[in-house]
């Protein structure tokens, strides 16, 4: 996102001054202090209906401010029309000058900076009615506490925190307070003024409710082929084949030979992993997906990139987090034999026992097979939702993929007591990464590793080069023989406090098992103020924060912009700014 200029500030702030202006000048003391002489146009009752209206314009104008901020070119629109309305309304139910002047002053701002407002509309997304409810009744609840607390002599009885939340909220519905007023303008404009924030408040939520956010599309047939080529033919990298999800869009370069796949969400673009394509034109997508994205006033961030391509982001001023290691095992030379590998060894030999290995197309897998992996999934997982964004495909086990193997433990009756399903990782060094480990809870101590050790051995006898594990979060907090700055290690400690929730350490005490290569990954980001915000987000897409119900409409399907080359457009949507 571009950084707010000298300039943006200066008109938001006076922009939120309009509103806050336009919002109380029913009250008699901001009344007599704007315009104490004027000769009215009109008599007392319709200049009382126009107080409400100005009123309800400052509430659009507080509104739309973030709009504004964002440099939204449809927010910048509706400040010129806003503006123009409450001039004639200050003129109407004075006339007022002070407020007349300050309107025609902003116009001629807003037209003097309209340069700074290029944004484009954000797709629809619940996360706007989100934002929305807590600042309607911040706004209204603090209307109210300004309003009664300057006509507090003329209250009867004295103000309270109860009476003025009480009058707040009945007011929206019409419904007087505990209070009486004695200010004839104010017994008159007050109420209905809530009235008014009421009915607009409700429109307001119907509106970014009902809009048509389930119709979002997913990715057309040929879209999806396009994506699909390029995994085929460049996604060497073994998060490659995960950009394939049903819940990414895609952003495909002006010469089509390079995509960024991604997931809107929350005013922000989620990058999943690093850029496919032609090494030539992997400069070019990223360049044109950040112009595309600075268009939008988005937020960005990359997830789970390689660490050896940061200069590439460094270069381009974006910033980097190191977020943990990627376990490879090689699976030629793998091996069970050695002292650093004993204890694998007797999982290995513990659960053989009792279960053989078969390692599987997943094609080549039984509908009735098929029914008992998902069983175990299902008993495995309990109530905790599928996790995985960046590095899970999140789905069940189909049968349909014939480029998916499948590591199963069978026991004597052909039932099976754990898998590993693995998707391709293509390049010169074709290999698979591990996409779903799921265990019988029942199963004996061991399994996982008996699955992981046999795969990695049947790999090898189909001469396949790497199998990637599971992703170790801040592999290097644990590893003794690294040398930690005061900061890594206060971010250390927070670390072994969440371990017990998410398994941190966990994943990277299973993983060192194998003895793997570490492929370190990091969160690329803009500037330090976003970093919080993605990795909120981060972590809700990888399904460790979790809205019940509503959590699935949060993100539309795909974004669709009309015109844009060889990208996958946006969804048509009205949104605030």
């Amino acid at each position: 996102m571009v950084k707010a200029t000298a300039r943006l500030r200066l008109i938001v702030a006076l922009a939120l001054l309009g509103g806050v202006v336009s919002l109380l000048n029913l009250l008699p003391f901001i009344h007599r202090s704007v315009d104490p002489l004027q000769d009215p146009f009109l008599p007392m009752a319709s200049r009382r209906v126009l107080h409400v209206v100005s009123a309800l314009l400052g509430f659009a104008l507080l509104y739309l401010g973030y709009g504004l901020w964002r440099r939204k070119h449809r927010a910048w629109q509706l400040a010129l029309v806003l503006y123009s309305f409450t001039i004639v309304v200050h003129l109407l139910k004075g006339p007022h000058w002070i407020p007349i002047a300050y309107g025609v002053m902003m116009l001629v701002l807003l037209v003097w900076a309209k340069d700074e407002f290029f944004a484009k509309p954000d797709p629809a997304s619940l996360f706007t009615l989100l934002w929305f409810i807590p600042t309607y009744v911040v706004v209204v609840v603090a209307y109210t506490a300004v309003a009664l607390g300057f006509e507090r002599d003329k209250i009867e009885p004295s103000l309270s925190l109860w009476g003025v939340i009480q009058t707040a909220f009945l007011g929206l519905v019409g419904i007087d307070g505990p209070y009486t007023y004695q200010s004839r303008l104010f017994a008159d404009t007050f109420p209905a003024s809530l009235v008014g924030l009421g009915i607009a408040g409700v429109a307001i939520f119907l509106l970014l409710l009902l809009r048509p956010i389930m119709e979002t599309p997913e990715p057309s047939k040929g879209e999806w082929e396009h994506a699909n080529r390029l995994v085929h033919q460049y996604g060497w990298d073994t998060l490659a084949y995960f950009t394939l999800r049903p819940d990414k869009s895609y952003f495909f370069g002006s010469d089509g030979e390079a995509m960024i796949s991604y997931t809107y969400l929350a005013r922000t673009a989620l990058v999943s992993a690093d850029p496919i394509g032609a090494p030539s034109s992997i400069p070019v997508v990223l360049d044109e997906f950040l112009e595309f994205c600075q268009e939008r006033a988005w937020t960005i961030g990359f997830l789970s990139v390689r660490e050896a391509d940061k200069e590439m982001y460094t270069e381009r001023g974006l910033h980097t987090l190191y977020l943990g290691d990627e376990a490879i095992i090689h699976c030629d030379t793998f091996t069970l034999t050695g002292k650093k590998m004993k204890g694998v060894r007797q999982a290995v030999n513990r659960v053989a026992k009792s279960y053989r290995f078969s390692l599987m197309n997943e094609t080549e897998a039984s509908p009735e097979l098929v029914g008992k992996l998902n069983a175990i999934s299902e008993k495995w997982r309990g109530k905790n939702p599928e996790r995985g964004f960046t590095m899970a495909l999140s789905g069940d086990v189909t049968g349909d993929n014939e480029e998916f193997i499948l590591g199963v433990a069978l026991d004597e009756n052909d039932d099976p007591g754990g898998f590993l399903r693995f998707v391709p990782a293509y390049g010169d060094d074709f290999g698979y990464t591990m996409d779903l480990m799921r265990h019988d809870p029942d199963a004996p101590n061991g399994m996982t590793e008996f699955l992981t050790a046999n795969t990695a051995s049947a790999l090898h006898e189909r001469d396949v080069v790497r199998m990637s594990l599971n992703f170790a979060a801040w592999r290097r907090f644990w590893d003794e023989a690294v040398d930690l700055s005061r900061g890594e290690r206060i971010a250390k400690w927070f670390a072994g406090k969440l371990n017990p929730f998410f398994q941190i350490r966990s994943l990277y005490d299973f993983n060192k098992k194998f003895l793997p290569e570490w492929l370190p990954r990091m969160i690329v980001y803009e500037e330090g103020t976003s970093l919080a915000r993605v990795g909120i987000l981060y972590q809700g897409l990888e399904g460790f924060l979790n809205i019940p119900v509503l959590g699935k409409y949060f993100v539309p399907r795909m974004v669709r912009q009309e015109g844009q080359a060889g990208f996958v457009g946006m969804a048509a949507a009205v949104d605030r700014s």
